[in-house]
């Protein structure tokens, strides 16, 4: 469903997965942690998609936000290849 509605109202394509079921556990600070319903992962992956969610839609979290809008400029301003080189030499914050 969420597919239909970014690429219907904002051209995105995107694709889910399922990575966790309601019901399953995991330690988070030493704190155990019951998922209450399902979890998924949305993945954009052409450019110019990821630059129409991050304007338009954007991050409620704003760490999540400035990291995709740090991202996208790394990438605009030096190319795929060496914008990766910086970003794996920097303090990662992972886009969850």
């Amino acid at each position: 469903m969420v597919e239909e509605i970014l690429r219907a109202f904002f051209g995105i394509r995107s694709k889910t997965y399922r990575v966790k079921r309601k019901g399953a556990t995991w330690n988070n600070g030493g704190k155990t942690v019951v998922l209450r319903k399902d979890s998924y992962n949305l993945c954009i992956f052409r450019r110019q998609d990821v630059k129409t969610f991050v304007s338009k839609i954007g991050f409620v979290i704003q760490r999540k936000q400035e990291t995709a809008e740090r991202a996208l400029y790394l990438i605009e301003s030096l190319g795929t290849s060496r914008a990766a080189e910086i970003w794996e030499g920097s303090t990662r914050v992972i886009v969850e």
